[in-house]
């Protein structure tokens, strides 16, 4: 446990680097896949030969291929991993999680460590990464709604207001008898409402 940061960094600069991608459907060799991304192919070789190890690519003979955990990072995949990887990745949450020692010690929040106005005022300074951190927990709320709608087999549940770490999800019958999940996301101070038709 105390190295297991080591596998997550190597997975938030792969993220961020746009590996997966680049990678397409493979394979394609080391060298080339560093030249199109513009890194260094010793030290990004070095992070997809760890990452391969625990499964993330396929590595052979100086050649990355992708595979099934590899591909969750496309920019294309529905499972949304690449925006939580990414949000995972920002300064001002690995910073954070940098001051967990000096936050359990005084009760300060971690991010004020970094920044005395706190996380969200980070954020509105840095519009880039707010929206990274939006798409993230997008991402987060989405797999988390779509957990419950699988587990909902109750007629009378589909009307049954719930709430998940913060977010409130309802769902209303339409008129037609059909079910639309209507999914309110808290996410800080940034709302947005999200409408999509369901079986009824």
């Amino acid at each position: 446990m105390g190295a297991a940061y080591l596998e997550s960094r190597c997975l938030h600069v792969v993220a961020d680097l746009g590996v997966a991608d680049a990678l397409g459907d493979g394979p394609r060799t080391l060298a080339s896949l560093a030249g199109e991304l513009g890194v260094d192919e010793v030290a990004v070789g070095r992070i997809i030969r760890h990452l391969a190890s625990l499964g993330v690519f396929d590595f052979q003979d100086g050649t990355v291929h992708p595979n099934a955990a590899s591909q969750l990072l496309r920019s294309d995949d529905p499972s949304g991993m690449l925006a939580l990887t990414r949000m995972f990745a920002l300064p001002i949450m690995w910073d954070s999680l940098r001051s967990l020692e000096g936050s359990v010690r005084t009760g300060r929040p971690g991010a004020s460590f970094s920044d005395p106005d706190g996380f969200f005022a980070y954020l509105d300074r840095h519009p880039e990464e707010s929206l990274i951190y939006d798409e993230g927990m997008t991402s987060m709320t989405l797999r988390r709604i779509d957990r419950i709608v699988r587990t909902m087999t109750s007629p009378d549940s589909a009307s049954s207001p719930m709430s998940v770490a913060g977010e409130a999800t309802s769902f209303e019958r339409s008129s037609t008898g059909r079910r639309t999940q209507r999914v309110f996301c808290s996410i800080g101070r940034r709302s947005s409402t999200v409408s999509t038709p369901g079986t009824g």
